[in-house]
């Protein structure tokens, strides 16, 4: 009897392993989106009273605004880090899913979340580091009096953003890292080690290649304000849609040209 092809991702069983590890992935995403709503959804949220502390040295309240010290680049690089893992826990799902088909095969019950939580651990980490480096580049905004009180880069600046944005996405080190994305199975396949070490290897190395298709576009969390969740939200909607919608090479270009231009546009009107 001929084997029929195996259905596609919405149609499997709710115990299959990729089901259940990208299911908890978007739960976590979901609980996260949550946190951050509360955290930065109100005009008087802690967070947004901090932000606005270190974006313009000033504080809302009556308290004097934080200086500069390890102390508030720690709470930054805890709200960027929020914010990232947020934005790109659905993107990993992705590729969680196949990680999991992979995995299932020869783990089982806790073995098989080790090497799940392994695998989402590396590549949270990439995304963490990268969140220092944001923390770094708010508070040099800062001190450099580029950016207002929502977050938001400075017109050059953010033109200057949306340059580099837009050119990235023509940039041969994107298309590599897109290639890896868009076809996860191949990358499992290739670079697969055993253990758990083997597992968080893989995500370290897939956090790197996804890092390398959307650094860029997380910075233009500056140009639309870096508190913005209707843009924290619709960068992350850009982001999956890359590695998994067709055509995505085809308009990601189109994107790339229409950051191009609005960055041209905004640097060509403060000359």
């Amino acid at each position: 009897m001929n084997q029929r092809a195996r259905p596609a991702w919405g149609a499997f069983r709710p115990d299959d392993a990729r089901v259940a590890a990208a299911g908890a992935a978007l739960a976590l995403a979901a609980a996260l989106w949550l946190l951050a709503v509360s955290a930065m959804g109100g005009a008087d949220s802690w967070l947004v009273e901090l932000c606005r502390a270190a974006f313009t040295g000033e504080a809302v309240s009556a308290a004097p605004a934080p200086p500069l010290s390890p102390l508030l680049f720690a709470e930054l690089w805890a709200m960027w880090a929020l914010m990232m893992a947020a934005m790109m826990l659905p993107a990993m799902a992705a590729v969680l899913a196949p990680f999991a088909d992979i995995a299932g095969i020869g783990a089982r019950g806790a073995r098989f979340w080790g090497l799940v939580s392994a695998f989402s651990g590396g590549y949270l980490l990439v995304w963490g580091g990268f969140s220092g480096l944001l923390a770094a580049a708010q508070l040099a905004l800062r001190e450099a009096r580029l950016i207002g009180f929502d977050g938001a880069a400075a017109p050059f600046a953010a033109g200057a953003l949306l340059l580099l944005a837009g050119a990235w996405q023509f940039s041969a080190v994107k298309q590599a890292c897109m290639v890896k994305c868009r076809a996860p199975m191949a990358f499992l396949m290739a670079e697969w080690r055993p253990g758990a070490a083997g597992a968080a290897r893989l995500g370290l190395r897939h956090g790197m290649h996804c890092l390398g298709c959307c650094a860029a576009l997380m910075g233009l969390m500056f140009v639309f304000g870096a508190m913005n969740l209707w843009w924290m939200a619709a960068i992350s909607l850009y982001c999956l849609a890359e590695k998994i919608a067709p055509g995505a090479e085809r308009w990601g270009r189109w994107a790339g040209a229409a950051m191009l231009g609005a960055g041209a546009a905004m640097i060509g009107m403060q000359v």
